[in-house]
């Protein structure tokens, strides 16, 4: 049996895919009617934009022009550093 938070997350999915005007409202007012609040935290929706219909991970990845992670110059990087202070000791410099 799926867990309550998969199930959400399945039902925010479904939504997402209707069209009917009508149907979303209804929805809301059975929500409402349950005692969910209606107030939509602002915070979120500055952050969170709607992907545009049809696209895929590799159509934004090429907009964004996202190269990806270098493992290796990442590696390079560290060694260039010379870090010899553990992450602790770093953290209690901050």
């Amino acid at each position: 049996m799926k867990n309550l938070e998969t199930r959400k997350y399945q039902l925010i999915w479904l939504i997402m895919q209707l069209e009917n005007e009508a149907l979303l409202t209804q929805m809301e007012h059975l929500a409402a009617q349950n005692g969910v609040s209606e107030d939509f935290p602002l915070p979120y929706m500055r952050a969170v934009k709607p992907l545009r219909k049809g696209l895929t991970l590799e159509q934004l990845a090429s907009e964004q022009n996202y190269k990806g992670f270098s493992w290796a110059k990442f590696s390079q990087l560290r060694d260039e550093l010379a870090i010899e202070e553990s992450a602790e000791e770093l953290i209690a410099l901050i």
